[in-house]
């Protein structure tokens, strides 16, 4: 839901008049100048349709797939810290870079960040688990492509190729750790659902392969000494 909601805003945000628009766009300038909540509307800009669809579609079909593995106010969470820091680090470590409109690193943490628990969470070979290798392809390829035009290709690039490789490369790193942050967040979730059922007496309840468990008491975690 939190996929679908940005989306949304963003398609809002692209019928707004030039002037507005300019005003949520990341600006160099005008961060200096103090207008720091440019880093994170920045990622509601677009150029152009043909990004605002692209990343909008990866932004919704990511966050379908989140909301299954994570709850919904830790997504957003992570999404409200993590924008403006790829923010700051593109207008920092860019110094060609005056103004950028767009929602690239947002869009590749969410890829990364879904492909992350489709491969780890989901049983092998299932078609969740089959899912994120495809995504993980896919990111791969891109990532490859674009690495190719930015250092290797003989002809001239424009600027926005470079910067969609430095978003692309900052929204998967940031894809791995908020995966890493929300996998240690919800082990102890997963370690208690897979703990044995104890009846009143302190026995295991047995359970048939293809019954619901029944409800019973969990076998408590064992102290550390």
């Amino acid at each position: 839901m939190v996929g679908l909601i940005l989306a949304g805003i963003c398609w809002a945000v692209w019928f707004l008049t030039p002037e507005r628009v300019e005003i949520l766009a990341l600006s160099r300038a005008a961060v200096d100048a103090g207008q720091w909540w440019r880093l994170w509307t920045s990622v509601l800009t677009s150029t152009s349709p043909a990004q605002l669809m692209v990343e909008t579609i990866v932004i919704a079909m990511a966050g379908l797939i989140l909301q299954i593995y994570v709850r919904w106010w830790h997504l957003t969470l992570g999404i409200f810290f993590a924008a403006p820091v790829m923010s700051w680090l593109l207008i920092h470590f860019e110094p060609a870079v005056r103004h950028y409109h767009g929602a690239t690193g947002v869009a590749a943490m969410l890829w990364v960040l879904a492909l992350c628990f489709l491969i780890v969470e989901c049983k092998r070979f299932s078609f969740p688990y089959l899912l994120g290798q495809l995504l993980l392809l896919i990111a791969a390829v891109r990532l490859a492509f674009e690495i190719w035009l930015v250092f290797y290709s003989h002809r001239e690039v424009p600027m926005d190729y470079r910067i969609f490789l430095d978003m692309d490369v900052c929204g998967a790193l940031f894809g791995v750790a908020l995966f890493n942050a929300f996998h240690q967040l919800y082990k102890a979730r997963i370690e208690n659902r897979a703990r044995p059922l104890l009846d009143q007496n302190g026995k295991l309840i047995p359970t048939a392969l293809n019954r619901a468990r029944p409800q019973g008491q969990r076998h408590p975690p064992a102290r550390r000494r």
